[in-house]
């Protein structure tokens, strides 16, 4: 039988042995750190702490079973030591075994309901169950026992976003601020809650502050860039997607962003570079597809912006840009019946929307069935419709009042239309207009010419040139009036 004194100094080296383990695990020295844990192991075999010390070693090496069995072995010595119940609980969450991880960390809330960790690991194990509202309250009980527990308010704040409920989530985040005011990846959380709430000018400034701390961050830049589109602010877009596009060259949103906003400047040339690079990246991106087919259109490359919005439609049938794509697409090279298709496809799906019936009025004259007349009355005296739309509802009450033999007006619509197109016209660009010229010079060839479905068989095209304003649009549309004359726009 050992002596007292044996047993304390048993004891005395089994707890030295521990300390300087634990410290060579601090310093990052894990071989050495090991070493010390498997002496004080061997020289007290009952004893949990040694085996839980080794799952942490081979934790910091990445070796995650390995770890698993040293926490069995800890809490197999004795079940109710918390700490290896939460490691080994974490483990099993980071293998994806759930259910294992649900059990270790309700039994700590057993063993100790005073403590947070338990409260907000087992949060963590309900969001990777998508059980939201559960997470929540499990991070609400980690906060309540830790009132600074930083990364209980910020998961508490994520479980809320993806349950949909951004405005609350925005406290959980401000809140984790608050304790850390540097904590880059709050303040990104509630520029996309701000963002979700239409807020876009709050969204703005939150990924600002963002930036302040680091302005390397990818997800800021592009917050602010996304905010910026989002406000119709598209010149003051483009550097902060450039600067996203530069930190992550295969971020394909950010390309397909930069696309949006150069293609709502009508600097079409540089958007289908950006959208080409957007669906080059993520093949299934149906919006892109979308747009990108828009932008060739406008640069005259008619058949593949057919294609992109054809893809954009497999992908997603009920899409209403593609079709109003196609529809353009069809009106421009003279298949009028085709457009007419696609233009009544969109109105079936979004009765008495502006831009189908524009461009439905433009290619025949409409019947009484095809629009509601109050509806249209409505929008117009909406002040959150925008002036391009504003434009093209006067232009189809000209047209209506025109049908109507209510010539006076009629021309009190045109006219106004008119005004609200030339005041909203793109600045002058030299390069994109050289390159619009040339698309249109290759394009307008005599075999197209003749393939046309109107017109007359003489393949001599007829050239109105003039100063902008000086009615060569209105002899156009004169000339285009006889059956055997085409006006090609």
């Amino acid at each position: 039988m050992p002596s007292a004194h044996t047993s304390i100094d048993t004891a005395t080296n089994f707890e030295n042995l521990l300390r300087d383990g634990i410290l060579a695990h601090r310093t990052g020295k894990l071989e050495e750190a090991e070493t010390y844990f498997l002496q004080a192991a061997d020289l007290a075999p009952e004893q949990p702490a040694p085996q839980h010390m080794l799952g942490a070693v081979e934790l910091d090496r990445g070796q995650n079973p390995k770890a698993v069995d040293h926490f069995k072995k800890a809490i197999a010595l004795d079940p109710n030591f918390a700490l290896s119940h939460l490691f080994l609980g974490n483990c099993y969450l980071m293998a994806g075994h759930l259910d294992d991880s649900q059990r270790h960390f309700k039994k700590i809330i057993e063993l100790h309901p005073e403590a947070p960790d338990p409260y907000f690991s087992l949060g963590n194990v309900y969001r990777a169950l998508n059980d939201h509202d559960a997470a929540v309250s499990q991070f609400e009980k980690a906060v309540a026992a830790e009132p600074k527990y930083i990364d209980a308010y910020t998961n508490m704040g994520l479980s809320l976003m993806s349950l949909g409920r951004h405005q609350d989530a925005v406290a959980p985040f401000e809140k984790a601020i608050e304790l850390q005011p540097m904590a880059i990846r709050d303040h990104i959380n509630i520029g996309s809650c701000l963002f979700e709430l239409s807020r876009l000018g709050e969204s703005e400034t939150a990924y600002r502050r963002a930036i302040d701390i680091d302005p390397k961050s990818m997800e800021a830049q592009y917050g602010i860039g996304l905010s910026l589109v989002r406000q119709q602010k598209y010149e003051d877009a483009l550097p902060p997607l450039e600067q996203a596009i530069s930190l992550s060259p295969d971020h394909a949103d950010a390309y397909y962003q930069s696309g949006r906003a150069l293609a709502a400047l009508h600097r079409d040339q540089e958007a289908v570079r950006f959208l080409t690079r957007a669906v080059e990246l993520k093949p299934d991106f149906a919006e892109a597809h979308s747009t990108l087919g828009s932008s060739l259109s406008a640069v005259m490359q008619f058949d593949e912006a057919t294609a992109h919005a054809k893809r954009a439609l497999e992908l997603e049938p009920e899409l209403i840009t593609p079709q109003f794509q196609l529809a353009r697409t069809h009106s421009q090279s003279g298949d009028f019946d085709e457009a007419e298709k696609w233009l009544r496809a969109i109105l079936k799906l979004q009765p008495n929307m502006v831009g189908a019936l524009y461009q439905l009025a433009i290619i025949k004259r409409l019947n009484d069935e095809d629009f509601d007349e109050d509806d249209l009355l409505t929008q117009m005296h909406d002040e959150e419709t925008g002036d391009n739309e504003q434009a093209h509802i006067h232009f189809l009450l000209g047209r209506i009042r025109d049908s109507e033999k209510r010539y006076e007006d009629s021309f009190v619509h045109y006219a106004t239309a008119s005004l609200t197109f030339k005041e909203n016209e793109p600045p002058y660009e030299r390069e994109d207009n050289d390159a619009k010229t040339e698309a249109i010079t290759s394009l307008l060839t005599g075999d197209f010419l003749r393939a046309l479905p109107v017109g007359s068989s003489s393949d001599m095209p007829v050239i109105i040139a003039g100063m902008p304003r000086s009615g060569t649009t209105l002899t156009e549309q004169i000339i285009a009036s006889h059956p055997q004359a085409f006006g090609a726009g």
